[in-house]
């Protein structure tokens, strides 16, 4: 099912959930094993932050949807994830239509390549 979260995406976050219930219950939760598969997740984590990252700024782009990269942007900062400066609208715009028209221009060119690419 879509709605389902990978095998190691559950691992992670039960263990997580374990061990934020230790810490609030006081007990010293650094020198336990689970740390070590925290730490050996954080990789993943930033990946599949990074990828949706992508697919984020790639719907706001073709959406003109300003508000959904701010708000992602910030949940990201707030998460010690992000630490660019939150692009506000015009900002975005202006990218955003400067990478529209160099797709259009390789859209429009003899670059064969590029055409069967974005036509998937």
């Amino acid at each position: 099912m879509i709605d389902e979260e990978p095998a190691g995406k559950q691992d992670l976050m039960s263990i997580l959930k374990t061990l934020a219930g230790y810490y609030n219950a006081g007990i010293n939760i650094y020198s336990l094993p689970e740390i070590k598969t925290v730490k050996s997740s954080s990789t993943n984590v930033s990946n599949e932050i990074q990828k949706y990252s992508n697919l984020i700024w790639e719907i706001g782009k073709h959406t003109a949807d300003t508000e959904l990269v701010q708000i992602f942007q910030l949940k990201l900062k707030q998460a010690g994830v992000f630490s660019d400066e939150i692009l506000s609208a015009d900002k975005l715009e202006a990218i955003w239509q400067s990478e529209l028209a160099s797709e259009e221009d390789k859209y429009f060119s003899d670059d064969e390549q590029y055409k069967r690419q974005i036509n998937k």
